[in-house]
């Protein structure tokens, strides 16, 4: 795709994480023109004049075409709220434009999977309902690059209760997912397990100490991080909770920790743990990480635009290049 397209990005919500992706989106490419759609023109219209090149109109992802101007086109198309009617994907379809299962989690997934079976051609669909728009676990595997074979991986993160998912759509995504249903997916000794919340005691471990309890994680990421990195045990697990920073009166920040224990390509068993921090919060990281998503799917960055075809993050992303744009948009890592 040229950056010259005269065809725009069509965002469709304007809460916490689709403001954060549009004001990131427009850093990195100040002349891509936007549609910032939604229910409430209002906000379409405040969000439109604060990114700029962009025009405000009304959609509605659980009718029959949006209720979208008929003959618009778009270049790529990411709902930052759940396309239960699957409205959203048939537009991509159509249009054969990139398009992203966002704030969708691991039961989530069917309902596309099952409708690009019967259209393989129809458009490029991304599975993104991993932590961060999919950059956390494409970071992990950039740390991970150090072992030969790994036993157990986990990631971990901490939703300051003032932060948590920034409210709106995303925040109560992360309530139904995880503290409203009784299962999460782990994989265990090589074998892929549902486990039930409160089966088993979790906790995660602050960066200044505080044990504090948790909870499974109904996403994606354990798929992710298992597939590539073979690890034989991978775990999720999240805390709502203050982070050290927020703890100490310093503000809110977004806490995650990556564990990572197995053998060194030394030869060595070694266990590690790191920290990445941010102190934008969990919107704004996810945020980021769907825009790094978007970039690549359009061919803004990484290589042409993608194809009709099934992905995920690792799919598309360099570990690398990942974890070099979250330290450039001020996540701090660290190993402890």
């Amino acid at each position: 795709m040229s950056l010259s397209s005269k065809e725009p990005v069509l965002f469709v919500g304007y809460g916490p994480v689709g403001s954060e992706a549009a004001r990131s989106l427009r850093r990195l490419y100040p002349d891509l023109p936007f549609v910032i759609a939604g229910r409430r023109l209002e906000k379409a219209q405040q969000l439109a004049a604060e990114v700029g090149h962009a025009e405000a109109m009304t959609a509605d992802i659980m009718t029959p075409g949006l209720g979208l101007p008929k003959g618009m086109r778009f270049s790529c198309f990411i709902p930052m709220i759940k396309d239960r009617a699957l409205h959203g994907m048939t537009l991509a379809e159509e249009q054969h434009i990139p398009y992203a299962a966002f704030s969708e989690y691991v039961y989530d997934f069917a309902p596309f999977i099952a409708r690009h079976i019967h259209n393989p051609k129809g458009a490029p669909l991304l599975l993104l309902g991993h932590l961060h728009g999919g950059s956390m676990p494409v970071a992990a595997l950039e740390l991970a690059r150090g072992f030969r074979s790994i036993d157990k991986l986990t990631v971990s993160a901490i939703f300051d209760p003032v932060d948590f998912g920034g409210g709106g759509s995303a925040s109560s995504n992360m309530v139904t997912g995880n503290f409203g249903v009784p299962s999460y997916l782990v994989r265990r000794d090589g074998k892929w397990q549902w486990r039930r919340n409160g089966s088993e005691t979790l906790s995660i471990t602050s960066s200044d100490g505080r044990a504090l309890p948790a909870h499974g994680f109904a996403l994606p990421d354990v798929i992710t991080l298992a597939n590539e990195t073979g690890a034989r045990s991978v775990d999720m697990a999240f805390a709502l909770d203050k982070t050290a920073r927020s703890f100490r009166g310093e503000g809110i920040s977004h806490e995650i920790f990556v564990e990572i224990e197995g053998e060194r390509h030394d030869g060595v068993h070694a266990r590690e743990r790191y920290e990445l921090e941010d102190e934008a919060g969990y919107a704004a990281m996810s945020a980021r990480g769907a825009v790094l998503c978007m970039e690549r799917m359009m061919g803004l960055a990484g290589g042409p635009p993608v194809g009709p075809g099934l992905y995920n993050p690792e799919t598309l992303l360099d570990p690398a290049h990942v974890v070099k744009r979250m330290q450039q948009f001020g996540t701090k890592i660290r190993k402890l």
